[in-house]
């Protein structure tokens, strides 16, 4: 505990004149997974091997929780590591995501991962995805297209409901359910 606020503290100090111009990066050794926050360029970099829960379970302390969730609401980009195996429920959901990339091998994003994020406009899906979870996109009001590799055999319930720009959902042939909406 005490080494994870020390690199974030020690990360601030090193900072430019105000959070804006600098990185941070937090550590949890709980579930394998980094989150390295580009504050310059607001690209969050989640990376590790595991899964990733967003802040729901990081183990640090009150005061380090709200940093995070501060440099969170000001991610505009989310980059995936090639390790994340998925995305747990309810993890991004309501930010001002604008990009989400996955580049490696995550294959499930469960329920409302990324539901009312109303700015999203690209998703970019790893090659090995499978599952999509019930709600995973909803509300994403700003989306126009998306493409579902060829592994991905479940689309759940409502997951790309009232994405009113939503245009173009390219789907593999080996999709074996699509729930309503």
């Amino acid at each position: 505990m005490r080494l994870i606020k020390l690199m974030v503290i020690s990360a601030l100090f090193f900072c430019c004149e105000s959070y804006a111009d600098c990185s941070i990066s937090i550590r949890s050794a709980a579930n394998g997974i980094s989150y390295d926050f580009d504050t310059l360029n607001h690209i969050l970099y989640v990376e590790g091997k595991g899964f990733d829960y967003g802040s729901s379970r990081l183990p640090i302390d009150d005061s380090l929780k709200n940093l995070y969730r501060k440099y969170l609401l000001d991610t505009r980009k989310i980059v995936f590591g090639k390790d994340i195996e998925g995305i747990a429920d309810y993890a991004y959901q309501g930010l001002q995501l604008e990009e989400v990339v996955f580049t490696g091998n995550s294959k499930v994003i469960r329920r409302a991962a990324f539901a009312d994020c109303e700015k999203l406009e690209s998703v970019v899906l790893p090659s090995k995805m499978r599952s999509i979870g019930d709600n995973a996109f909803a509300g994403c009001t700003k989306l126009k297209s998306v493409h579902l590799p060829k592994t991905v055999t479940s689309i759940g319930a409502g997951a790309f409901c009232y994405c009113t720009n939503l245009t173009n959902v390219t789907i593999g042939n080996n999709v074996e359910k699509i729930g309503e909406s």
